[in-house]
């Protein structure tokens, strides 16, 4: 079987950077048609290459790490610096040295992990600019017994990574002061013009450092992964059903997305449902999340004409779900089927993992899958996540 192949493509050249990634199935209420069908390419690619065992995907995994962390050369000074996503912002929030990170950061915890990044990751020789998520300092890495092995962990954010502290890996982390997993590129003349030309970084490009711990979250071999004949025949009857279904919903979205008031209302539906613990989305779900958002809006206002124009805004939006009730219900039908075809994928990408993950609560200490991964094809990028699980598990952290 052919190993993995990282798909190393150059992407278009308008500004890019990788502060956000979308959902798979969000794809059709962001782009309509064209989401759509770039949604079901990318579930009927990913299910081929697991059949095969061979892609020209771009095929990641999706470190739960924090914060993100830019640096390298910067193109305007040839100097190293280190930054959040503020390297990304309008007023660009650089750091060179020490004192600029104690002026600039006002957040102490923040400031010393970017005292620590600066102080170790020029000597993994970076050429250019990077972006990754940082896994652990020094002081965030434990020492645990879990079922009787001895395991190094860390937990930089809801998931704790686990390594057995025997192993290759579990004595390099053991030793390092600090351990971060790159994963995007970015060239420009400048800062502002900086843009990403790779999601698939090649660690293996760096100088090895007994300081750090580096890693790109690049899946190189997927024939742990490869999906069994009945496996393969239900995900293509899905991706087959999704086509079918599309062709309802196609002429739908158009019209949707013409409406750009109600567009805003879409996504924080679905994300608040989600977050409530559920994953089923409905006309009369809108509707209700509708009401709820906007008369909370209406009792804030003063006035009486600013109520009343926020009426006939929630009557209007109400009226047009109204209107189109058989075709957003046959919408979010076929939302949640990309989703489900998504989840048949993550459990098979589970297994190609080397880390135990597990999540940690007032119950104590629980396996848990990996957060997700990120898919690139022919320049586009979007990841696949169990929305469910994390929303839930992200809320038991922050609560």
């Amino acid at each position: 079987m052919l190993s993995f192949k990282q798909a190393n493509r150059v992407l278009s050249e308008e500004v890019v950077r990788n502060k956000h990634l979308d959902h798979i199935e969000d794809l059709m209420l962001l782009e309509g048609e064209k989401g759509l069908k770039l949604a079901i390419a990318f579930l009927k690619d990913i299910t081929e290459s697991l059949k095969t065992g061979s892609t020209s995907l771009g095929l990641s995994t999706k470190w739960d790490g924090k914060p993100a962390i830019v640096c390298g050369i910067n193109p305007e000074n040839n100097k190293f610096f280190v930054a959040t996503k503020g390297a990304f912002s309008k007023t660009v929030s650089a750091y060179h040295t020490e004192a600029e990170i104690r002026k600039g950061v006002s957040i102490s915890d923040l400031a010393a992990k970017l005292i620590e990044c600066l102080k170790y990751l020029p000597g993994l020789g970076i050429k250019g600019v990077l972006q990754g998520d940082l896994m652990f300092t020094m002081d965030s890495k434990k020492s645990q017994t879990i079922d009787g092995k001895e395991y190094i962990t860390f937990a930089p954010n809801t998931i704790m990574y686990a390594i057995e502290k025997d192993s290759a890996i579990g004595k390099s982390v053991s030793s390092a002061k600090l351990g971060i997993a790159f994963h995007t590129v970015y060239s420009g003349k400048t800062m502002q013009e900086l843009s990403a030309v790779s999601f698939n970084f090649d660690a293996s490009t760096l100088k090895k450092n007994a300081n750090v711990w580096f890693t790109d979250p690049n899946i190189y071999d997927i024939t742990a992964a490869l999906l069994k004949p009945d496996e393969y025949g239900k995900l293509m009857g899905m991706i087959k059903d999704c086509e079918g279904k599309s062709k309802k919903v196609s002429p739908f979205l158009k019209v949707l997305l013409s409406n750009a008031q109600l567009v805003e209302y879409i996504l924080p539906y679905i994300n608040a449902t989600i977050n409530g613990g559920l994953s089923q989305f409905s006309a009369r779900g809108l509707k209700l999340n509708l009401e709820t958002k906007l008369n909370k809006d209406i009792e804030k206002l003063k006035t009486e004409k600013g109520k009343q124009g926020k009426r006939d805004i929630l009557n209007k939006l109400l009226a047009f779900v109204d209107a189109y009730e058989s075709q957003f219900n046959s919408m979010f039908e076929l939302h949640n089927l990309i989703a489900k075809a998504k989840e048949i994928l993550l459990g098979k990408f589970y297994m190609l993992s080397s880390f135990g993950h597990f999540f940690v609560d007032d119950n104590g200490i629980s396996p848990t899958d990996p957060e997700g991964i990120v898919v690139s094809r022919s320049g586009r990028v979007t990841k696949l996540v169990n929305r469910l699980r994390f929303s839930r598990q992200n809320r038991k952290v922050n609560s």
